[in-house]
């Protein structure tokens, strides 16, 4: 009976220790999603930062881009995302400065 006891316990210590390990990777996944989605949260606020330094109208800007108006307008309302390939066409709007659309 008391080598139970005394096996019981000690399957009591390591499921304890398990458990801490388990809470531990738990924690730090919890802040590995904390800080991607605060580096989301900045590009995301650099992408729009750079979108409404553009001196256009969103017409202008679709035109140049070749997509739709409707598209610009949802990009600028956050109701949609643009690809990285149109990010990157816009950066290189702002790094044109007033000249891009002539």
């Amino acid at each position: 009976m008391e080598n139970d006891l005394s096996a019981l316990i000690e399957e009591i210590r390591t499921l304890r220790s398990e458990v801490r390990r388990l809470m531990g990777v738990q924690e730090e996944q919890a802040v590995e999603r904390e800080r991607f989605y605060n580096r989301k949260k900045e590009e995301r606020d650099r992408f729009y930062d750079m979108l409404y330094s553009l001196p256009y109208t969103h017409k202008e800007i679709a035109n140049k881009l070749g997509v739709s108006q409707s598209a610009v307008s949802h990009w600028f309302s956050g109701r949609n995302t643009p690809s990285p390939k149109m990010m990157c066409a816009m950066k290189e709007l702002v790094k044109e400065g007033p000249n891009a659309l002539t």
